[in-house]
């Protein structure tokens, strides 16, 4: 089965990232996004494709966190919303 998941556009609303961050922050959403998916598969409402026009990541993330802490958090929150169980 092949998942492919489109981020159209990340907001880092309130956090301290420039743009060279930013993209070490891409790089490690989707590297954490995509072992979360591997490792749990794709929720079952979602196994027939469909589209969620927004995901709200935790306000958890400390604003001074760095890059790749940011884009770990990000992508552990989307894989909790688009994975299957935990078993």
């Amino acid at each position: 089965m092949n998942v492919i998941v489109h981020i159209e556009r990340l907001v880092l609303d309130g956090l301290t990232i420039g743009r060279a961050e930013a993209e070490l922050v891409r790089l490690e959403m989707e590297q954490e996004l995509a072992g979360v998916l591997t490792a749990r598969g794709l929720a079952p409402d979602l196994m027939a494709g469909g589209a969620m026009p927004r995901l709200t990541a935790p306000d958890t993330i400390r604003t001074d966190a760095a890059p790749v802490e940011v884009g770990s958090r990000i992508g552990q929150a989307i894989g909790g919303t688009l994975g299957g169980s935990h078993e």
